[in-house]
């Protein structure tokens, strides 16, 4: 549950400035066995991606299994990114994020022609009903369909198939936005050196999507971007 995952990271924030190196490794070595098994559940790998979240500002690069799980756990998330399931895409992103933050902008050279290329293959993707992941996100707009309005909405294809054009349907093109302007707020000022007309051009088409969350998170895109062309704290660093 939700509300458990949340418990959990918050007790881990409590945890890790007292925790011990052996503690440490072991809890690093736990996270891996558990998201990197191929039966683990999509509420698992988003606990051990939050956990990673936290858990990567306490790491110290000079020792080496802690490199070994920051570069893991960097291939992980990149992965993951598109996940069939949006909060374990989200939560990638925000790992992929604190890496930035952690380690600089080389995480994000890494990384930048995957996420720049699932963002411009999915701008002007169709809705494809063989899809796996678009099935998957048009039966959950189902459920929550007959929720709100009762078992006589579900057979409503035809809006529910609107409903999922303008809320869902759209797969990682929202979430690698949201990967993007994470990797930008962790790199801050240094982020400078790579806004380019490319990227630019990139992020303004956004801006005009037929799909509104589409739109906002290019805004928050354009906001972020903003953010970091106006910080100086690169310059003293």
């Amino acid at each position: 549950m939700k509300l458990e995952r949340d418990r959990g990271v918050a007790e881990l924030l409590r945890a890790l400035p007292t925790c011990n190196k052996s503690e440490r490794l072991q809890f690093e070595v736990n996270l891996l066995l558990l998201i990197s098994d191929s039966e683990t559940s999509w509420e698992t790998k988003h606990g051990c991606l939050l956990a990673a979240k936290a858990l990567i500002p306490y790491l110290n690069l000079d020792d080496e299994h802690d490199a070994d799980f920051v570069h893991r756990m960097k291939g992980i998330a990149e992965k993951f990114l598109t996940d069939i399931e949006v909060r374990v895409r989200t939560a990638a992103g925000e790992v992929l994020g604190v890496l930035c933050g952690k380690i600089g902008p080389a995480v994000y050279q890494e990384c930048k022609e995957y996420v720049l290329r699932l963002i411009q293959s999915n701008l002007e993707r169709q809705v494809a009903d063989d899809d796996d992941g678009s099935k998957h996100e048009q039966l959950e707009t189902e459920k929550l369909m007959e929720k709100l309005a009762g078992p006589s909405q579900r057979r409503n294809s035809a809006e529910a198939a609107q409903i999922f054009h303008d809320t869902a349907g759209w797969k990682n093109l929202e979430t690698s936005l949201k990967c993007l302007q994470a990797m930008i707020d962790g790199c801050g000022a240094f982020f400078q050196p790579f806004v380019d007309d490319d990227l630019l051009q990139l992020i303004f088409t956004t801006l005009t999507h037929t799909n509104r969350f589409v739109r906002e998170t290019g805004f928050y895109v354009c906001s972020s971007l903003v953010g970091c062309g106006s910080s100086d704290q690169g310059m003293h660093n």
